[in-house]
């Protein structure tokens, strides 16, 4: 048949030209990869769905002034926006992020640890997978240090181990020894102390399409 026929051909010429294989061969392994790379990006950013329940009806605000920079939400403000509120369902807040090392459960490992409000995860609707997430109030000044993990820390730190919920754990930055997770809850006073640490009430579901910081914590 005229296709093998062709196929013959081209293969014998690939071989009898080994300079043009090989740059013929890198072209198509640098436009693959690249093509691969790029949809990737894309059906990660814009394709794939939030991992959470009803994503369509997730909103993010933030304060922007006229040059264009985020301006952090005063807490008194956010208090405000709650009370008054009428037209979300639920209301949450969380900083950036910030990086910690962490002490007191074997080997120092820097982690990410954002401080949010009590209602953090019922907003996004992610239900606890282990444990609990924050209780209503938990995020007021004066009240108890509490750590939600994330899913892959902790299996990468406590490898799994159901145990871990109630444990303490302390981190430090800088000179200031602070309370330690991945999702933390309470007070939102990211440079308060407390001795002992704080402890860890809960692990969320794990979702393969996130790859959130090791804690969250309030207070």
């Amino acid at each position: 048949m005229r296709i093998f026929q062709d196929v013959r051909f081209a293969l014998r010429l690939l071989i009898n030209r080994p300079g043009f294989t090989a740059v013929a061969i890198l072209t198509l392994a640098l436009g693959i990869g690249a093509s691969t790379s790029i949809f990737s990006v894309v059906e990660a950013v814009l394709l794939r769905p939030l991992p959470f329940a009803d994503p369509s009806r997730l909103v993010q605000l933030s304060i922007r002034g006229g040059d264009g920079e985020t301006y952090p939400l005063p807490d008194t403000d956010f208090v405000a926006w709650r009370e008054q509120n009428d037209a979300f369902s639920s209301l949450a807040i969380y900083d950036g992020g910030e990086g910690l090392a962490l002490t007191g459960e074997g080997d120092a490992e820097r982690i990410i640890v954002r401080n949010v409000t009590d209602r953090f995860f019922a907003t996004l609707g992610v239900p606890p997978l282990l444990g609990r997430t924050f209780n209503e109030g938990e995020d007021r000044p004066g009240a108890p240090k509490s750590i939600v993990l994330s899913y892959t820390f902790w299996e990468r730190h406590f490898h799994g181990d159901r145990s871990a919920i109630g444990r303490r754990l302390a981190r430090r930055s800088r000179s200031d020894v602070k309370n330690a997770a991945e999702y933390s809850s309470g007070g939102r006073t990211p440079n308060s102390t407390a001795s002992g640490g704080s402890r860890i009430v809960g692990i969320p579901g794990r979702n393969p399409n996130t790859n959130p910081p090791s804690t969250s914590r309030i207070g």
